[in-house]
């Protein structure tokens, strides 16, 4: 299984019989609508946008996790697909970009299999009281998407699987949870891998993850620093082969 991270919690997600977009935020429409602060501080890739998922994941109702533009781009008529989203995702996503797509309304504890893929979604505590976040389970592996989230125990009680890889926002801003926190999730879900996510595409903050890599350090927790658009090939890395 092979992730490429997009930019805050964007993910493009390939295994061997699916690939799998999570959150797409693959234009400029933030800082075209609002101004300076939100320009990309990381080019536009747009090979991203003509990409083909066979499914996508929209964890919550806010532009830089569901840009109608991006989806637009990637939802095409002649490939229906299924969009598994949080309650206001997929309100507004069904409603902006329609067509024969199956929009699918994932509440804390649905469930939705892809052929030996299964996804699951979790609860997240965000500004959108209907966000979510997903566990993905896959060719052997469990990865834990947390959505945008503040810390909660809840979060690890809601995920009973081993944990192979934890992708985690740690910005610290917005409702969402810092380094520190981050690395206590990390810690109390037993993740083998944890990657830092939601830092470093715009302007206006100044986010890095460092506070999440020296507290998972301290805990003595393996983690990824990924750079956006950097592809990581998470089976190698489990082995130690990275």
């Amino acid at each position: 299984m092979k992730i490429t991270w997009l930019g805050q919690l964007g993910l493009w997600i390939e295994t061997d019989r699916a690939s799998i977009m999570v959150d797409p935020y693959l234009t400029d429409s933030i800082y075209e609508r609002v101004g300076e602060g939100y320009r990309r501080l990381v080019p536009l890739r747009p090979e991203y946008l003509a990409c083909r998922p066979d499914v996508i994941l929209l964890t919550h109702d806010h532009s830089d996790h569901l840009d109608i533009p991006s989806l637009k781009a990637l939802l095409h008529e002649e490939h229906p697909i299924p969009v598994l989203a949080g309650s206001n995702a997929w309100e507004k996503a069904r409603k902006a970009v329609g067509g024969s797509h199956n929009y699918v309304q994932m509440t804390p504890g649905t469930e939705w299999s892809v052929g030996n893929l299964r996804f699951r979604a979790v609860r997240a505590f965000h500004s959108d009281p209907t966000a979510v976040g997903f566990v993905m389970q896959g060719e052997g592996l469990t990865l834990y998407i947390t959505g945008d989230t503040l810390y909660s125990r809840e979060l690890a009680r809601q995920v009973d699987e081993p944990v192979d890889v934890l992708i985690t926002v740690v910005n610290g801003q917005g409702n969402n949870m810092n380094g520190t926190d981050a690395a206590r999730l990390a810690q109390d879900v037993g993740a083998k891998l944890s990657i830092p996510t939601h830092w470093g595409l715009f302007a206006k903050f100044s986010d890095d993850p460092e506070e999440f890599l020296l507290a998972c350090r301290e805990r003595k927790l393996r983690t990824v620093r990924a750079e956006i658009y950097e592809q990581l090939d998470l089976n190698c890395l489990l082995k130690g082969e990275m």
